[in-house]
Protein backbone atom coordinates (compact mmCIF):
# COMPACT_ATOMS: atom_id res chain seq x y z
CA UNK A 1 0.00 0.00 0.00
CA UNK A 2 1.00 3.74 -0.88
CA UNK A 3 -0.24 6.82 0.34
CA UNK A 4 1.04 9.73 -1.21
CA UNK A 5 -0.49 12.98 -3.04
CA UNK A 6 -0.59 12.85 -6.32
CA UNK A 7 -3.53 14.61 -6.71
CA UNK A 8 -2.04 17.78 -5.60
CA UNK A 9 -4.61 18.39 -2.49
CA UNK A 10 -3.89 21.29 -0.55
CA UNK A 11 -6.00 20.84 2.06
CA UNK A 12 -5.54 18.82 5.58
CA UNK A 13 -7.62 15.66 5.26
CA UNK A 14 -7.72 12.34 7.16
CA UNK A 15 -8.13 9.27 5.10
CA UNK A 16 -9.28 6.35 7.30
CA UNK A 17 -7.95 2.90 5.38
CA UNK A 18 -9.80 -0.55 6.58
CA UNK A 19 -8.67 -3.47 5.50
CA UNK A 20 -8.94 -7.25 6.29
CA UNK A 21 -7.55 -10.37 5.13
CA UNK A 22 -4.42 -9.13 4.84
CA UNK A 23 -1.24 -11.59 3.11
CA UNK A 24 2.36 -10.22 2.44
CA UNK A 25 4.62 -11.85 0.20
CA UNK A 26 8.21 -11.75 -0.47
CA UNK A 27 9.70 -11.08 -4.20
CA UNK A 28 10.05 -15.14 -4.18
CA UNK A 29 6.69 -15.28 -3.58
CA UNK A 30 7.26 -16.77 0.19
CA UNK A 31 4.26 -15.56 2.22
CA UNK A 32 5.62 -13.79 5.09
CA UNK A 33 3.70 -13.50 8.56
CA UNK A 34 1.68 -10.22 9.24
CA UNK A 35 0.85 -9.12 13.01
CA UNK A 36 -0.09 -6.44 15.04
CA UNK A 37 -2.86 -5.08 12.64
CA UNK A 38 -5.73 -4.31 14.06
CA UNK A 39 -8.09 -3.86 10.93
CA UNK A 40 -7.63 0.46 10.24
CA UNK A 41 -5.36 3.10 9.82
CA UNK A 42 -5.99 6.91 9.78
CA UNK A 43 -3.60 9.27 8.12
CA UNK A 44 -3.35 13.09 8.37
CA UNK A 45 -1.90 14.89 5.45
CA UNK A 46 -1.10 18.18 6.07
CA UNK A 47 -0.25 20.10 2.73
CA UNK A 48 1.22 23.23 1.79
CA UNK A 49 -1.02 25.45 -0.28
CA UNK A 50 1.00 25.36 -3.61
CA UNK A 51 0.50 29.29 -3.96
CA UNK A 52 3.17 29.99 -0.70
CA UNK A 53 5.64 29.75 -3.84
CA UNK A 54 5.19 30.77 -7.35
CA UNK A 55 8.30 29.45 -9.78
CA UNK A 56 8.45 30.41 -13.46
CA UNK A 57 8.58 30.19 -16.19
CA UNK A 58 8.12 26.23 -16.18
CA UNK A 59 9.25 25.03 -18.51
CA UNK A 60 12.51 27.11 -18.33
CA UNK A 61 14.28 27.83 -21.67
CA UNK A 62 16.15 31.09 -21.12
CA UNK A 63 18.35 29.57 -18.23
CA UNK A 64 16.58 31.52 -15.62
CA UNK A 65 14.15 30.20 -12.94
CA UNK A 66 12.13 33.30 -11.05
CA UNK A 67 10.94 32.24 -7.75
CA UNK A 68 8.17 34.48 -5.68
CA UNK A 69 7.40 33.30 -1.58
CA UNK A 70 4.19 34.24 -0.83
CA UNK A 71 5.47 36.32 1.93
CA UNK A 72 8.43 37.97 0.08
CA UNK A 73 11.13 35.97 1.80
CA UNK A 74 14.23 34.83 0.91
CA UNK A 75 14.71 30.92 -0.31
CA UNK A 76 16.45 29.39 2.72
CA UNK A 77 16.98 26.21 0.54
CA UNK A 78 16.76 25.24 -3.48
CA UNK A 79 17.51 21.70 -4.13
CA UNK A 80 16.89 20.19 -8.23
CA UNK A 81 16.97 16.52 -8.76
CA UNK A 82 17.04 14.50 -11.78
CA UNK A 83 15.00 11.54 -11.61
CA UNK A 84 16.82 8.96 -10.69
CA UNK A 85 17.51 11.11 -7.44
CA UNK A 86 20.86 12.48 -7.80
CA UNK A 87 21.07 16.36 -6.81
CA UNK A 88 22.24 18.00 -10.14
CA UNK A 89 21.55 21.86 -8.46
CA UNK A 90 21.58 23.04 -5.10
CA UNK A 91 21.47 27.06 -3.79
CA UNK A 92 20.63 28.66 -0.45
CA UNK A 93 19.46 32.10 0.63
CA UNK A 94 17.79 33.11 -2.68
CA UNK A 95 16.22 36.48 -3.45
CA UNK A 96 14.34 36.13 -6.38
CA UNK A 97 16.02 33.87 -9.34
CA UNK A 98 18.25 31.30 -9.97
CA UNK A 99 20.64 30.87 -13.09
CA UNK A 100 20.37 27.15 -14.43
CA UNK A 101 21.91 27.41 -17.94
CA UNK A 102 24.38 24.86 -16.63
CA UNK A 103 21.55 22.14 -16.43
CA UNK A 104 21.14 19.67 -19.26
CA UNK A 105 17.93 19.40 -20.90
CA UNK A 106 15.17 17.34 -19.24
CA UNK A 107 12.55 16.52 -16.47
CA UNK A 108 13.25 17.33 -13.10
CA UNK A 109 12.42 17.29 -9.46
CA UNK A 110 12.66 20.94 -7.19
CA UNK A 111 12.55 21.04 -3.84
CA UNK A 112 12.60 24.85 -2.01
CA UNK A 113 12.60 25.60 1.59
CA UNK A 114 11.41 28.78 3.04
CA UNK A 115 11.28 29.06 6.83
CA UNK A 116 8.33 26.44 7.74
CA UNK A 117 7.46 25.82 3.84
CA UNK A 118 8.38 23.56 1.48
CA UNK A 119 7.40 23.25 -1.87
CA UNK A 120 7.77 20.40 -4.37
CA UNK A 121 7.34 20.01 -8.07
CA UNK A 122 8.75 19.17 -11.60
CA UNK A 123 10.43 21.20 -13.66
CA UNK A 124 11.25 21.09 -17.05
CA UNK A 125 14.35 22.88 -18.50
CA UNK A 126 13.83 22.99 -22.28
CA UNK A 127 16.98 24.45 -24.51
Amino acid sequence: MVIDNIAGKTASEDITINFANIRAIDVDMNELSVMGLDGSLSVGLDELTPSSFHIYPNPVSNGILNIITSDNQKVDVLTITDLVGKIVFTAGNIESAVKLADLEAGQYIIEIESGDNYYTDKLLIIQ
